[in-house]
């Protein structure tokens, strides 16, 4: 196995017992924190080693889980010209939605590569950010404010680049068709709804309001990042003979799982602060 490919599987078992600890402990800093410097790390591959570097990798990650009790003639498994599309040239066929991503970005037009580019580095940058805020409340860390404009600018700008890329995506077979289509645009208004109420909650002077929905708002960032691959492998470890499934269903759940898995933290973080547990109680970005 590929050591890179090794080394992501390693990182994700490592992660549960801190998800574990988090839960008992109600200190979730650790737990989003290594999330997120996780979530950087693998972004910037593509940024590292190149678009084709990067899809590279994230085919063979997902190589793995989708040839796990496969047989020879499954229909969501394809080759790809000259196996160049995957860090794990073992295996001679891969996910058709992965074929497809490095087909449309690999020597793909400048401007669609340009795109994910954008989208890529953009959210990441949402991500770090809105996690770093939640856990550094306004009033009482300097920069709270500013960083916050941060998110919120990156975000919009990461979301931009992902419309304009997924109106292409309607004829992509393997993507799924008009239902990951329009799943996609719905996954960024599960962030974009949250982070617009926030903002102007904040205008308004109602903090609370605000901390509850800047609180949803980086749900909905894990989701579309953490929940979607999430599912994404599950799917591919369990539907072999069917494609679009991999991206359609993720995208209309992601965001939507985040929000209510935030809300969840929200409160423990809450009831922790109320009972003296904990470190500090978020408030977000302002």
């Amino acid at each position: 196995m590929n050591t890179g490919v090794f080394l992501f599987y390693a990182a994700l078992v490592l992660w549960v017992p801190l998800f574990v600890w988090s839960i008992r402990s109600r200190n979730w800093i650790p737990f989003f924190a290594y999330g997120a410097i996780f979530a950087l790390i693998l972004n910037g591959r593509y940024v590292v080693e190149g678009m084709a570097g990067g899809i590279m990798f994230f085919t063979g990650i997902f190589d793995v889980v989708s040839h796990i009790g496969a047989g020879d003639d499954a229909a969501a498994l394809v080759p790809c010209v000259d196996n160049a599309c995957t860090v794990l040239t073992g295996y001679e066929t891969h996910p058709s939605w992965a074929v497809a991503f490095y087909d449309r970005f690999v020597g793909g037009p400048g401007g669609r590569v340009a795109l994910l580019y954008g989208h890529i580095i953009f959210n990441t940058i949402a991500l770090v950010t809105a996690t770093i805020q939640v856990f550094r409340p306004g009033g009482t860390h300097a920069g709270h404010a500013m960083i916050g404009r941060v998110s919120v600018v990156a975000v919009v700008v990461s979301l931009t680049c992902a419309g304009l890329l997924t109106s292409e995506l309607v004829e992509v077979q393997a993507y799924g068709h008009l239902w990951t289509t329009f799943g996609l645009y719905f996954l960024a208004l599960t962030a974009l709804v949250p982070v617009g109420i926030g903002v102007v909650a904040i205008r308004r002077g109602d903090s609370e309001r605000h901390r509850v929905w800047m609180w949803r708002y980086v749900g909905a960032i894990w989701g579309a990042y953490w929940i979607f691959r999430a599912e994404m492998m599950l799917i591919d470890l369990l539907v072999k003979d069917m494609e679009g499934l991999t991206l359609a269903i993720p995208s209309w759940t992601a965001g939507l799982i985040g929000i209510a898995l935030a809300d969840l933290v929200r409160r423990r973080v809450d009831r922790a602060k109320s009972h003296g547990v904990g470190a500090v109680r978020p408030v977000a970005a302002e």
